[in-house]
Parts: C-alpha cells; structure tokens; sequence
C-alpha cells in the first residue's frame, strides 16, 4: 500500500510515497496539519503519472480521474516547456535536499540523480509535443512525480 499526505486545512494533497518508510522519515515532520491517508499501490501510480488526482474533504480521501487524459494535459510543446518543467522539480527538490537535511534518504538520492538527469538531457534529441512521462516509461528512465519530493 501506498501513501498520501495531504494538508487537511486546505485538503490539496502534499505528497506520495510508494511506502511508509519514503515517507516518514522527512514528510510527517513537516508541519501539524498535515494527515496521512493510505492508497493502493494502483491509485498511488495512476496519481505519480497523472491519471488521477487526490481529494480531502471533511475527513475523507478520494482518487478521482484527473478530467484530462495525461496525453493532452502534461505534454510539453517545445524545448523551454520542457526546461521548465525540469526547472520546477528542481527549485521543489532543492529545500528538501539542502534545508530539511534528507540529502541521506535513499528516495532524494534517487531524486537527485533524475533531477541530475533531467539537466544533462537534450532536449533537442525529441520530438515535440512530448508527454515526459511516458517518454520516461517508454525508455526506463525512473521518473519522479512533482509530489513525490513535496
């Protein structure tokens, strides 16, 4: 089972894990109004690649299907849609690393190398409109999701 963090006060979600031990070590400790909620393995996928999106409402958590198929609603148009992209996973992974001290987990670790990855890709070597991550899946590429560093 997998797992979502999700700040109750505003009830968008914070955070996934694939297992409690991703996420207990650095994400609970992040702020008291944050509530965990335990997902399947198959929602947790389906929300890392964008399928599906997490709902918090009076207690109570829900995956629902995202109302855009990734297809259309993740590809990147051009080359500086892409970099973007890649610019915002690294302006998220960045804290996590250097001011909340989990640079020792093994999941930053592995974020760092995608995240070192994504700035030595060239980006000129795709075609576009690209869908990055089902370029990742396509080429076992391990992509990390946006909230699997939050």
């Amino acid at each position: 089972m997998a797992i979502a963090i999700i700040d109750s006060t505003n009830g968008i979600c914070q955070c996934i894990a694939d297992s409690e031990n991703d996420i207990t070590s650095y994400v609970l400790s992040s702020g008291p109004n944050l509530v965990s909620a335990t997902i399947s393995d198959s929602d947790y996928e389906q929300v890392r690649q964008n399928f599906k999106s997490i709902q918090y409402e009076n207690g109570n958590v829900t995956v629902v299907d995202e109302d855009q198929t990734p297809q259309t609603a993740w590809d990147h148009n051009s080359e500086s849609e892409l970099q973007a992209w890649f610019d915002l996973f690294s302006e998220r992974l960045k804290p996590v690393v250097e001011l909340r001290g989990w640079g020792d987990k093994q999941i930053i670790q592995d974020a760092v190398a995608y995240d070192n990855f994504c700035k030595a890709f060239d980006k000129s070597s795709v075609t576009y409109p690209i869908n990055w991550e089902k370029h990742c899946a396509d080429n076992n590429i391990n992509y990390f999701a946006h909230l699997q560093i939050d």
